[in-house]
């Protein structure tokens, strides 16, 4: 801030030396002889002023920036490729964004340039701006040309959950693209996002795997001595009210010791059906849609409505269609479940 203020308050001094604009709109500068001007040579009489300000040999610095003399500011260097920060001094003399001003008038022009593009909070796009001026506005900025020339940081250890981090890098491509973001900063808040995702599933996970744990000791402790006899009798009770795809989702019936929260609930559904109710859960179906061979009346009628009426079932299809390779499968269910429907040969 400091630096700064030094640079403001020589900025004073040199405008002091500047007169109205002429009827033409330029600058005039005082003909007094003056350390601004040093090195520079006279800069003539009337609107003229200025020009011989520029007249330092070339590769040197313009005359006029010795008032500047001693004014230094900290400059931050990031590396694009390590990330590495440095401090560096800058000077009016080695700063190239100072030095391109040949004379005070032209860094004047400059300053006033800068003004227009500075708002009280900082740089903002121009107001009620056209798509094309802020498209304009944001790649002066220093946004890529198009999102796929952002480049993202590759981010260790993240949660599986996140999902294909290239698919999320290419869609949110386009969100900063649209924001104006810069690469950095579009890479900075890529991070962070995927971060707090991350940070999120694994607290989530685990959270849910000390419920697990919590309910297992209290699942050991609530059945005791009859824990392993609980347990197969959860297993019997899924093996028969599932197919083997949704019991293997669940890790078999095994695995539901590793969810006790679901054994428990199963097991107390359970317990008021006998054994001969729990083998004939599910409609004693099998996995393909055949009938095990122990169905009561009541499943057997809810077999044949199935091969009769239900359009979508595959024992419906099969039943109707000769070609089909379980034509005679269906075929051959259907007079079974007949059979046991009606036993007394009424339908």
């Amino acid at each position: 801030m400091k630096g700064i203020n030094m640079i403001l308050d020589t900025l004073n001094r040199i405008l002091r030396h500047f007169r109205p604009m002429n009827n033409r709109g330029h600058i005039l500068i005082n003909r007094d002889p003056d350390p601004v001007d040093a090195g520079g040579g006279e800069g003539g009489a009337g609107e003229g002023a200025g020009a011989g300000a520029g007249a330092a040999g070339a590769g040197t610095s313009p005359g006029w920036l010795s008032t500047f003399e001693g004014v230094e500011v900290d400059h931050e260097v990031v590396n694009p490729e390590t990330k590495a920060r440095t401090i560096e001094k800058l000077s009016a003399k080695n700063d190239p964004a100072f030095n391109k001003y040949k004379t005070p008038a032209d860094f004047y022009k400059g300053f006033r340039e800068m003004q227009k593009m500075v708002g009280k909070k900082g740089v903002v796009p121009p107001a009620n701006e056209s798509p094309e001026e802020l498209e304009r506005f944001y790649n002066d900025l220093g946004r890529p040309k198009t999102p796929a020339e952002y480049k993202f940081s590759e981010i260790a250890d993240l949660h599986p959950k996140i999902g294909n981090v290239t698919e999320i890098n290419g869609f949110m491509s386009n969100v900063y693209h649209k924001l104006g973001l810069r690469p950095e900063q579009a890479d900075g808040m890529q991070k962070e996002i995927l971060n707090v995702l991350s940070a999120s599933a694994k607290d989530q996970e685990a959270k849910q795997q000390k419920v697990i744990d919590d309910t297992s000791v209290q699942l050991r402790k609530d059945w005791s001595g009859d824990y392993d006899a609980n347990l197969k009798r959860v297993g019997m009770v899924v093996s028969k009210a599932l197919t083997p795809e949704e019991l293997s989702a669940l890790g078999g019936p095994e695995g539901l010791g590793s969810n006790p929260i679901i054994a428990k609930l199963i097991h107390k559904l359970s317990k008021p059906l006998s054994e001969d109710t729990i083998a004939n859960l599910g409609g004693g179906r099998t996995s393909e849609g055949g009938g095990a061979g122990n169905e009561t009346p009541q499943q057997a009628m809810k077999i044949i409505s199935e091969i009769n009426t239900d359009v979508n079932s595959d024992l419906y299809k099969a039943f109707r269609d000769d070609a089909n390779p379980r034509h005679s499968e269906a075929v051959q269910l259907r007079s079974r479940m007949y059979k046991i429907a009606y036993p007394d040969g009424s339908s």
